[in-house]
Formats: C-alpha cells, structure tokens, sequence
C-alpha cells in the first residue's frame, strides 16, 4: 500500500503551552514543519495560507470556538485534511467526536487523550501517512454546473475499481466502482463534489449511464478470471424509476455480464421512507438475479425493518464503526451484533474501511465475510486491475 510522506503539521488548540510542547514532540520524531493556531478562526487562516497542511492536531476544549464548531467548519468546505482529536475529556467524549467528524466527511483519523504521549503522537503521525491521501486542505476550486455538464459532453466520468477479499482465504471475491471525473484541468473529482450537484440539476440519470457502462466495459475483459462480482452504487431516485430494473438488464446484456455478478449498493439513508416504487423495484431487481446490498449499514434509523422487508444478499458495514473496531467499546459492539444478525439471517456481510492487519485479523475471526479497505487496496485504475490480481494472488499464496 502506497504511503503519503506527512511533513506539514498544525496544531490547533488555546494554550500556548500545549502547542509548544506538541511541537517539540513532533519535532523531535522526524523532519516536520509545524504551525501553531490558537482558535478555529487563527486555524483557518492558517490553512487558507498554507494549503500544503497535511495534517491537524485539533483540541476539542477551547474558550471561544471549541473544535466541535471548528470541524463543523473544515467540513463546510470540503476540506480532505487528516485529523487527529485530542482532549482532556473521557474518552467516550473523544470517539463521539471522531464519529461525528466522520459524518461530515471528515479525514478523523484518530483521537489522542491529554496529555499526548510521544509514542501516541508517532503512532497517529503513521496512522496519517497510510490513510487515504489528500491533496490540500482546503480545495483551491469548486467544481461547477459548468464543469459536470462539460464532464458528461465529454464523457469524464469514469469509475476507479477497489478490491473487495474473502477475510477467511484473503482470496479476491470482486471490486466496487467508484465514480470520478476526471478533469483536465482540477484533476479527479470524488462524488461529494458532484453528486449532490447532478441530482439538484437533474442529471443523475446521465452521470448513472457513464458509470454503468464504464465499469461494465472493463469489468467484462477481466471478470472471468477468478469468478467476479461488480458492486455499483445507485441514486434513490434513478432506482425508484420506471424503467430502471429493464435499463439494467439491458446493460448487463449489452456487456455480457450475467446479473448474478451485478451487486446494486443502496445507502441505508436511502432506504429509511421505504418508498413503495423503490421497494418495487429493488423485488424486479432480484427476481432478474441482481444481488441487493444495503450500503453504510448502521447509520440509518430503519435497518431491521429493512432487512425484514427487503430480500437483501448483502450488507456493508460502515467504515466509522470498522475504523475504530478494535479501540472503541461502541463500535465493536455494533459491528459484533450486525454480524450475528446477518449470520442467522443468511446475509453476507462485507466490511469497509479495513486499514491495518490486526482490524483485518480481528473482522476475520467475528465472522466477517468480505472486505475491503486500504491496507488490502487502494481503489485502482481500471488499467492496473489485472496486474493487483496477478500480484495480489502470489502474495497471498506466500502469506
């Protein structure tokens, strides 16, 4: 797995005395450059001045803005940067803020109780470097209605494959494509750029098609190989229409997939109203042997009356309870019993967000089926996925 080099460093928090001391200790660990901010507003300009900030140290305890307020903000524009949380408070505290963070699509990529021991503060600085990488800490450029339009005229929109693997054999089972747009100019675009844009301007539908065939025109020149599945993720709105079951088998046909290796993602937040033309269409799915799976699993409000309703394959369990699956008390309790669950009901279930050997081991041992994650893959080129299985699979013979 690639690593991203952390070299700029800021350090957010109202006591003078802690900054200093944080600095040292991270100073003292390697080659960073750190700056110091004293609130939410000193921090901001900070980042705004220096976009090349990789990394923040956020105290949650501060007098005029505390850090709950500050993320708030850091999530309002997009920023991708990695944090690290720190506080004086319990720990129970510390991991509801790192939850929320990762509800506002933050980068939280650990907490870190007072007062922060240098081991801790290695620990994290590593923990950063193998995280999913970023480019600045705050976006430079908005990505426009004039860009997605001119992305689809041009046909942009492309799919990047992340490997999906048998926890009990480590053995690759299929990929998720995940959309992108690739821009000449802003480069690759993630969907919490545009998205929400095409639905507010009513071409989801289009940016739907660009992926589907995308995925599928490479999917079918390597799926054979070792019996593959392919997960794609669908908007509410273009499952609950019409003609959406017919489209899919149309496509699937064009590209000679057989709908049993199509797995149609919904989130769980989508399903929460269980509109009735959605449910609809979700049976004509199965009944056309397409698998179903429900997305984020956990964060939704309706799940067992979902799994109840709906004859779901497959469940993924969100990456806010897998990431801290081994340290947060929560989290592996909710991650425990949603296996149990899916184990009586004969659902599968595939965990996202696996970023190190020991979640890997753990998630193996409760009873997990699938996973995928960045200590098993980065989401890959469509060009480099033949390679990552010819080499994933020696590499795996040799563990």
């Amino acid at each position: 797995m690639a690593q991203t080099q952390i070299r700029h460093i800021l350090i957010v928090d109202d006591h003078k005395f802690i900054r200093t001391t944080l600095q040292i200790t991270i100073e003292q660990l390697g080659d960073y450059s750190c700056y110091q901010a004293k609130s939410g507003d000193d921090a901001i300009a900070t980042l705004n001045h220096t976009p090349q900030i990789q990394l923040i140290f956020c105290d949650l305890n501060m007098p005029d803005e505390d850090g709950i307020t500050f993320l708030t903000r850091l999530a309002k524009l997009r920023s991708e940067v990695r944090i690290v949380l720190i506080s004086g408070e319990d720990k129970e505290v510390l991991q509801s803020a790192q939850s929320l963070g990762g509800k506002f699509g933050l980068n939280i990529i650990g907490i870190a109780e007072k007062p922060v021991t240098s081991q801790r503060v290695q620990h994290l600085i590593q923990l950063a470097e193998t995280s999913p990488s970023t480019k600045s800490a705050v976006p430079s450029t908005a990505f426009t209605e004039a860009d997605l339009k001119e992305a689809l005229s041009n046909k942009n929109v492309i799919c990047f494959f992340q490997p999906q693997v048998q926890l009990s054999n480590r053995r690759v089972i299929g990929f998720e494509a995940l959309a992108r747009i690739r821009h000449p100019q802003k480069g690759l675009i993630t969907p919490n750029l545009f998205i929400d844009l095409a639905e507010e301007l009513d071409l989801i539908d289009q940016v739907t098609t660009q992926v589907v065939q995308y995925a599928l025109s490479h999917f079918n020149t390597w799926y054979t190989e070792q019996d593959l599945t392919l997960s794609l993720n669908f908007s509410a709105s273009t499952m609950a229409s019409d003609n959406f079951p017919d489209w899919l088998s149309r496509m699937a046909k064009t590209y000679h997939i057989e709908p049993e290796r199509i797995i149609c993602e919904l989130t769980e937040t989508v399903l929460s109203n269980n509109p009735h033309e959605l449910i609809r269409n979700l049976l004509r799915l199965r009944l056309m042997k397409f698998k179903l799976s429900i997305d984020d699993f956990g964060t939704g409000y309706a799940s067992l009356e979902q799994l109840h309703e709906i004859p779901f394959n497959e469940v993924k369990i969100d990456m806010c309870f897998v990431r801290d699956f081994l340290n947060n008390t929560r989290s592996r309790t909710v991650v425990t019993n949603c296996l149990q669950l899916c184990s009586e009901m004969n659902i599968k279930t595939v965990s996202e967000g696996i970023e190190d050997q020991a979640t890997f081991t753990a998630l193996a041992k409760q009873g997990c089926d699938y996973g995928q994650g960045y200590y098993i893959s980065k989401p890959l080129y469509a060009s480099d996925v033949k390679t990552f299985l010819n080499e994933y699979a020696a590499t795996s013979e040799i563990n």
